[in-house]
């Protein structure tokens, strides 16, 4: 196996802050779709279907290299880091 298959859910409050769920991690696509589908009617999900999102990424590679968000105390907000490209090698 290359590559894994992540599925996530995120929308936007009315108050701009993000809110995004790490659902899980596929063998395949095919698997991740399957996931989307069983959770699109859960209560947490169904106000906001079109917010899912299936990435791909290889194995072995960095996926985000040009910084990270960092979660802030309280949930209040994050910042982002773009030093944090300087430690990948």
């Amino acid at each position: 196996m290359k590559y894994v298959y992540f599925l996530q859910h995120g929308y936007e409050l009315p108050n701009g802050q993000d809110v995004v769920k790490e659902i899980g991690v596929y063998s395949t696509y095919k698997k991740a779709k399957e996931a989307r589908e069983r959770f699109k009617d859960l209560p947490e999900f169904k106000k906001y279907k079109d917010g899912f999102h299936i990435g791909k990424w290889k194995f072995g590679e960095h996926e985000w290299e040009e910084g990270f968000f960092a979660h802030i105390e309280g949930g209040v907000g994050y910042t982002f880091h773009p030093l944090f490209k300087d430690y990948i090698k």
